[in-house]
């Protein structure tokens, strides 16, 4: 749902999950995010809702966004292969900055921090705002690509007004992928024998890509997933080597890896970013967690035969 509001209620039943991210440790200024989010999938309505609760501090310049996002999507058929999700996402954020924990330019003299009261006045310490996102993802059983738009109202962010508002620019995003079976096996679900068997995948190999720009910036992830039954591997570039922002510098960012477990509902995830860019070093990566739930779907647990509900093939993490 963070990458696009048509993901939501993409499995079979119901999902909750909870991330924590740590962004570039050694440097000041520590990017913490962490995000909880839960969505149910209505089969006979093709449609999903969801919830995701997000807040994203910048340690040592205290400032913090706290997001709430309520999520709808719309399963549209094609055809028996082929299917259409559109989803739309409202929010409302609330952006802070603790000035008492800030130093100005009058407090300091030529030895130094002074001690002394700014006498900065500032209007108010926290705005808060309306956010609109909106996707639609195209897909089968094997593949899939999807387009995004996120702030599409262009909401100000702006705690502090020197020169007019500054509205947030509308991120645009391009995603897609095909999964890939390398082997397959036949199971009876959960182990009860009254229940019908079905063949599923013992290993795949799904390569992907993640193209955003906003405003004047743009990135590229491009990289795949290896699943072999419970556990799932993932290496990604990110970065568009061949562009440069200023003369030498070059849209060089960072290797991904990622390393995953899934067992009875329970997924368990961690992935770290390292630094390829001038920075590298001096950021201690990016380390990320997440841990999710998956619910059994309602036709499993009652041991009648589960329908083939059209669901999106990327992978679980």
């Amino acid at each position: 749902m963070y990458l696009n509001p048509a993901f939501t209620g993409g499995t079979d039943d119901s999902r909750a999950s909870l991330l924590h991210r740590i962004q570039w440790p050694k440097i000041g200024a520590v990017f913490n995010t962490s995000v909880f989010s839960f969505d149910h999938n209505f089969e006979e309505y093709n449609s999903g809702v969801g919830l995701m609760v997000s807040t994203t501090q910048i340690s040592e310049a205290a400032l913090k966004t706290t997001e709430i996002h309520s999520s709808y999507g719309y399963r549209l058929k094609l055809d028996e292969e082929w299917a259409i999700r559109s989803g739309l996402q409202l929010g409302y954020a609330i952006r802070s900055l603790g000035f008492s924990q800030l130093t100005f330019g009058d407090q300091y003299d030529n030895n130094g921090l002074t001690g002394a009261l700014t006498a900065e006045r500032f209007a108010t310490d926290q705005i808060s705002y309306l956010d609109i996102n909106s996707g639609t993802v195209i897909y089968n059983k094997r593949f899939w690509l999807g387009v995004a738009g996120h702030h599409l109202n262009r909401p100000s962010q702006d705690i502090v007004r020197i020169q007019g508002q500054n509205r947030l620019p509308i991120r645009f995003s391009v995603h897609g992928g095909v999964r890939l079976p390398l082997s397959k096996y036949e199971h009876r679900p959960f182990g009860r024998k009254y229940r019908q068997n079905y063949e599923t995948e013992e290993a795949n190999l799904s390569p992907m890509f993640l193209y955003k720009r906003q405003g004047n910036f743009d990135q590229l992830d491009i990289g795949a997933y290896f699943a072999y039954e419970s556990l799932v591997l993932g290496l990604w570039y990110r970065g568009i080597p061949i562009k440069q922002y200023v003369r030498g510098i070059y849209n060089n960012e960072s290797i991904v890896a990622l390393v995953g477990v899934h067992y009875n509902g329970i997924h368990v995830g961690y992935s770290y970013d390292h630094t390829i860019s001038n920075l590298a070093g001096n950021t201690g990566g990016v380390h990320e967690i997440t841990l999710s739930y998956l619910f059994e779907p309602y036709a499993v647990r009652h041991g009648t035969k589960t329908k083939n509900r059209g669901g999106l093939p990327t992978p679980e993490f």
